[in-house]
């Protein structure tokens, strides 16, 4: 659901006659608090309260058709040697991890600092896919203890970990929902570009265990080209 501004953004109008569906948005307010670790006056964005904020369904709407997204073909059982692999990543790198039915939530997987969840209902190469998105989590969050994780935007953590993902699984020659993932997140090329180094970073430890351990005899295009690769797609 959306407003009536986002619709009409995108080539579709509300129809006419139609009421709007009303919910509940946060109201946040910037207020300077004092950060008794620091000592500094800090500016944060606090929940001030709600406010009742009209949207309308793709019912309500006519117009331009929405275009259709493709997801990849995640199936197949290509991967099952990455997979094996990344299980015994997470034990030498202490990283709990455990596959079990999230059915329901929503989710692949999950990242719980130093534990990790990945769907097991799903396929070899989706479960591929997971394990290297998460691992990305814990490797930036705890290996590289990168300053604030937590205060970076969520977006932004995950164009780390799905650029991550994405690098490695190409770079392996397997199935990549990248672009469709981040694009639920709205990332731009620019954050992209602004994180490179820490995708680079992460991908190539990951690429190199993988090599290590499978023995996979991968052509020597840099990672570096990959991500520019796609930058200018």
């Amino acid at each position: 659901m959306l407003s009536e501004k986002k619709w009409n953004k995108i080539g579709r109008h509300i129809k006419w006659g139609t009421e709007p569906i009303l919910i509940l948005a946060p109201r946040m307010k910037k207020v300077r608090e004092l950060n008794y670790r620091t000592g500094e006056m800090e500016e944060k964005k606090r929940l001030w309260g709600f406010l009742a904020v009209p949207v309308y369904d793709y019912s309500q709407t006519e117009g331009k058709p929405l275009p259709e997204l493709t997801m990849p073909d995640m199936s197949g059982e290509e991967g099952l040697q990455f997979l094996e692999a990344m299980k015994d990543f997470c034990k030498e790198h202490d990283i709990e991890a455990t596959f079990r039915d999230m059915t329901g939530l929503g989710v692949n997987g999950t990242s719980h600092g130093g534990r990790i969840e990945i769907d097991a209902t799903k396929s070899i190469n989706q479960q591929a896919s997971t394990i290297i998105h998460e691992v990305a989590h814990e490797y930036m969050k705890h290996k590289e203890n990168v300053k604030d994780y937590f205060r970076i935007p969520e977006a932004m953590r995950e164009t780390v970990a799905e650029g991550t993902a994405h690098v490695v699984l190409s770079q392996l020659g397997l199935p990549t929902k990248a672009a469709q993932y981040l694009a639920i997140f709205n990332v731009k090329k620019s954050d992209i570009r602004a994180w490179t180094e820490q995708i680079s970073k992460t991908s190539h430890v990951i690429i190199s265990y993988l090599i290590q351990r499978t023995g996979w005899n991968l052509d020597q295009s840099s990672i570096a080209d990959t991500l520019n690769e796609e930058e200018s797609e």
